[in-house]
């Protein structure tokens, strides 16, 4: 019988110059998941871990039927985009629980005409991680998220959280 290994992931609150945009309370807000850059099911809301307020975004999936899943986006494209005119810094919080240094994290945008940012990945430490990207050139992104890569492949059970 294969052992079941639980990593967990928290990604909390979402702040543009330190004012929320998405705090999860009550709902995903429009939130989805990816694993090895495929859509999946998993998205719910947990208590288990917040930066801000009482809950957060969590992304719970059983990854032994995947395979090897180094990929874990969590991310969102809102109707609309989102403004960050006169804007500079975009900001999330990720935790992840039960993974220690197999975890490294990096937030993301998408704007109009194919630019992206992707900035290095960081480890994501036992108290989680505040990944923050400069958003000053621009003035309206379509979408953001968290790229989470999973150093350990073995993991089977995985739970996010934002």
């Amino acid at each position: 019988m294969a052992q079941l290994l639980r990593h967990n992931i928290l990604l909390m609150t979402c702040a543009l110059d330190g004012n929320q945009i998405y705090d999860f309370e009550p709902d995903p807000m429009g939130w989805a998941a990816q694993v090895n850059w495929s859509n999946t099911s998993g998205i719910t809301l947990s208590r288990d871990w917040s930066s801000d307020g009482a809950q957060s975004l969590a992304f719970v999936k059983d990854l032994s039927a995947l395979g090897v899943s180094e990929n874990v986006v969590m991310q969102t494209y809102p109707e609309g985009g989102i403004d960050v005119a006169d804007k500079s810094t975009l900001t999330l919080h990720a935790y992840t629980a039960d993974s220690g240094a197999a975890t490294d994290a990096h937030i993301f945008f998408k704007a109009p005409d194919g630019v992206e940012s992707w900035p290095d990945a960081v480890a994501v430490g036992a108290d989680g991680v505040e990944l923050s990207i400069d958003v000053a050139e621009i003035a309206h992104i379509d979408g953001l998220g968290v790229r989470l890569i999973l150093l350990i492949a073995q993991l089977q059970t995985l739970t996010l959280y934002r």
